[in-house]
Order: structure tokens, then sequence, then C-alpha cells
């Protein structure tokens, strides 16, 4: 055979080979993402987790490797050898589990050895250790009260790990700074979530709306409520109550106006019916906070009402509207609470002090009586007295 050919075909051959090999190089440095941003010890101040030598993660088992650097102890190693407190070496590789969001493993404060590199023998009695989840610190929490977990939904981390009494507990709640695993791609991303809180009377029926905006500047995004549109319109980042909600479930998903962009839903909460006897309100106005108003005599004020609780209770109640102080309001007296909900105009009211208020009776039983809260409203022209 041509020996002209058989070099040719060798070279061909290492050629070949030379781009498989450079192929699988290329492809093992892209499967490592930086992370970035800071954990916090009360201990020993911040720890940043990012920088040219920082903490990596392996995209294909989430294995974490790279330093984080304390101004306080120094270079925190995060594949430190040996894997001194595991039992049989198991389970100390820090690792994140990129399907569930458990992180588990051991990182090590090197200046607890001598050589401060973290080998060898140690400096003190301190070992420099740190735990990122265990037994009272259990891995994932999503709710960031447990060991270090990874929020797959947000790309951050939350929870603490424990590093002794040298370095005391190690948060990764840190908001705006909190350590995040870099998204896939720079495209818009967004979150949104949404927690029950009390209301102005204190029934849980506000609906407090968090979201996230990412990599989409100067966009607007609309939030629909159970799929219908309401009047949030977010950028960027931020917080809103979606107030008064009625008994149900309610999730939130939020879109860009003009289209395109990113979509994400909320979790779903469930607002309760009202219990305990005390909540059911009488307010003014549209904030069931509001309990009272000054108007001018030509003006006008809207009183609500909510008694349903007490008829959960008892369904053989009847309701009356009542007057504690300030002249007799008609419109108010004369309108007795035919309905568990309801609204009544009042208006063309004199200068003077008017308190507003309801109660709920059985015919024959006293003991049987609620009473809602008192409202006033304060009719004032402005203008001052001469003296």
């Amino acid at each position: 055979m041509n020996k002209n050919y058989l070099k040719k075909i060798s070279l061909v051959t290492a050629i070949f080979v030379a781009a498989i090999i450079f192929s699988f190089g290329s492809n093992a440095e892209a499967a490592t993402k930086d992370l970035t941003g800071w954990a916090w010890s009360s201990n020993i101040g911040w720890i940043k987790l990012h920088g040219a030598n920082g903490v990596k993660v392996d995209d294909q088992n989430g294995n974490l490797s790279g330093w984080a650097w304390s101004s306080n102890i120094g270079w925190i190693k995060f594949t430190p050898t040996p894997f001194y407190p595991c039992p049989g070496n198991s389970g100390c590789q820090p690792n994140v589990n990129l399907s569930t969001g458990a992180v588990t493993g051991w990182i090590r404060a090197c200046s607890a050895t001598v050589a401060k590199n973290c080998d060898g023998s140690l400096s003190s009695s301190w070992d420099g250790w740190i735990k990122l989840s265990g037994t009272n610190h259990t891995s994932p929490n999503m709710a960031g009260t447990g060991g270090v977990t990874y929020d797959t939904n947000t790309g951050k981390f939350k929870g603490y790990a424990w590093g002794s009494d040298i370095v005391g507990w190690v948060s990764f709640n840190t908001g705006d700074d909190s350590v995040v695993i870099p998204p896939e791609n720079n495209g818009p991303s967004c979150n949104i979530s949404a927690q029950v809180i009390a209301g102005g009377d204190s029934i849980q029926n506000d609906v407090r709306l968090t979201w996230t905006i990412t990599n989409d500047p100067g966009q607007q995004y609309s939030i629909a409520r159970n799929n219908m549109a309401f009047g949030i319109e977010p950028f960027l980042s931020g917080t809103d109550i979606d107030t008064d909600r009625t008994p149900g479930p309610y999730s939130y998903t939020m879109t860009r106006l003009n289209g395109g962009g990113a979509t994400c839903t909320s979790n779903t909460v469930t607002v309760s019916p009202p219990t305990g006897g005390a909540t059911a309100a009488l307010w003014l106005g549209n904030s069931r906070a509001t309990r009272e108003v000054t108007i001018e005599p030509d003006d006008f004020v809207n009183v609500r009402w909510d008694v349903s609780e007490f008829f959960t209770e008892n369904p053989n109640l009847v309701c009356n509207t009542i007057q504690p102080e300030g002249p007799n309001i008609p419109a108010w007296l004369n309108n007795p609470a035919s309905t568990q909900t309801g609204t009544q105009i009042v208006r063309d009211l004199e200068e003077d002090i008017y308190t507003l208020g309801m109660t709920c009776t059985q015919s024959g039983v006293p003991a049987a009586t609620r009473n809602t809260n008192n409202v006033t409203i304060i009719v004032d022209d402005g203008e001052l007295e001469e003296i």
C-alpha cells in the first residue's frame, strides 16, 4: 500500500481524534457554572462565593467545587480533603440535587489547619468544618428555615449551614445578595408567589403577592387572578396586596403586557371563611380598615358591612343598624340590615360627629347578641369660625 496514502489516513485520524478530545474538553468546561452571591454569618460576617476562584456547580451531577472568601477567616474550600467528618467518607462531597433542591455535604475553612490549605494538622481545637445540612437542619426546606436548599424555581439558595461555635449559623437567606446559579440563558424570566395574610380587620382574607422579573428591562407585566385580569401591573420586582378576598382558592399568573417575554404562575392559596365571632365588620369606603372619615356637608360616604360570620355561628340572628352618637341619620336607621353583606350611602349631613354601628340579636336569647365595631363620620365644612 502507498506510504503517502497511509500517512494521509493517519493524519486525518489524528485530526479526528483531536477534535473529539477538544469537543469533550469544551463540554466538560461548559458543564460547570459559576455561582454568584453572598452568605452571612453573625460570627464572621459576609462570605463571598463568586470571583476568579469562586464556587462552581457541575450542572450534570450537582457537585460543588472551588472557594469562598471571608475577610475574617480566609478561604473556605468546597472540595476539602480528607473528608474527615463523614463516616466512611460517604456523603461528604458538597452537592446540589438539581431536581429536588437538596444541598448536602461539608465545606471547610482552611485557616483551621496549620498550613491554611485545608490539609494536614490543625492549628487549634477548631477543625473548620461547615455542614451544609443535617439532622437538625434538613434539606430541602423551601421555607428557608432548615439546611441549605436550592430553590429550583428561582435559582436562589436559602436556609442555613452550621459551622460550630467559631462560624456559627451561615445564612443563605440574604435577599438581593442571595447565592444563585445563573439561568441556562439570558432570556426573560419571572417568579411570583402568594401568601394569605390578615386584612385591616384581622380577617385572614388579603393575599400578599411578591414577584421578580429578570432579563426583561423596561417591560411591563400584568397579573391575572384565577385567569381574570386585575389592576396590578408590575415592573421588575415588587410586592402588592390583593385585598378583601372572599373564601376560596386563588392563584396568580404574570405575563408581559405586549406579548412575548416570560410567563409564571404562583402557588395556589386558599382564603378560609372567617371564624371566631369578633371579626364581623363595619367600615367606610372601600377598605375594611377604614373606621373613621371626615367629609364636607355636601359630600357622601358608603357605609359597608359584613356580618356573615355571625350567621355561621347562629343562623337565627336578625341584624339592625344603630347610632350610638350624633343626630339621627334616617338613611341609616330606617334601613335594617336585611342582608349579611351590604352597602348604605349616607349623604347630606349637618356638621357634627356621627357614630354608626350594627347589632344582631335572636329574639328571647340575649346571650346570642353580637355587635360589630362602630364607625365614625365627622362632617366639617373646613372653614375657620370667627372668635
